[in-house]
This record gives C-alpha cells, sequence and structure tokens, in this order.
C-alpha cells in the first residue's frame, strides 16, 4: 500500500534561482544574489541591474562591525577579518536583512 508523506511546494523565480549556499533577496522589483553561504572570508553580492548601495554587516549582539559599497552589477565582499559566526547583511534602500554564516 502507499505510504502518505507531507506535500512540498518548489518555487522557480523568474530571476535568480534560490539553492543551497546562496542567499536570494528581492524587493521592489530588485534582485539580489548573496553568495556563498556558508563562507570562509570572501562573499559576492551580485544584481541583474546595477545597483550602488551601502553594505553593513552586523554581528550576533546587534553591533556593526563591517561596512562597504555594492558598485555595479557584481560586488566581492570581504570577511577575512570577521570571525567565525553568524551575521546579519543589510543592504540600504529597501531590501530585508539576510543571514550570512562565517566559516
Amino acid at each position: 500500500d502507499p505510504i502518505t508523506t507531507n506535500t512540498t511546494i518548489h518555487e522557480i523565480y523568474e530571476g535568480f534561482v534560490n539553492v543551497l549556499g546562496m542567499e536570494y533577496l528581492e524587493i521592489e522589483g530588485k534582485e539580489l544574489l548573496i553568495y556563498p553561504n556558508p563562507t570562509s572570508g570572501l562573499i559576492t553580492v551580485k544584481s541583474k541591474e546595477a545597483i550602488f548601495e551601502i553594505i553593513n554587516v552586523y554581528d550576533q549582539l546587534g553591533r556593526l562591525v563591517l561596512t562597504g559599497e555594492l558598485s555595479g552589477l557584481s560586488t566581492e565582499i570581504n570577511l577575512d577579518q570577521l570571525s567565525k559566526g553568524s551575521y546579519t547583511i543589510q543592504i540600504t534602500g529597501s531590501y530585508k536583512p539576510a543571514v550570512l554564516v562565517k566559516q
């Protein structure tokens, strides 16, 4: 006899696809991709449209530990100076925060 299991839903986006190791953000029609996640030190923030915003990285206590600028379609951010742990990334504008793990 068949075994009944949970039902799942898989969404496919028109833009970037959310896969393991990538954080997908979209707000007001703007798409951003942050990868790899988790990271050992270097992350890339990629967009389909040129973006010029400030990126802030906060530790688990909410302290600002790093700030930088996004410019163009792709920007690399070096997190080597940060300790291992979880961090929150906030990009100025109307983007929601993303959680990033540093290994």
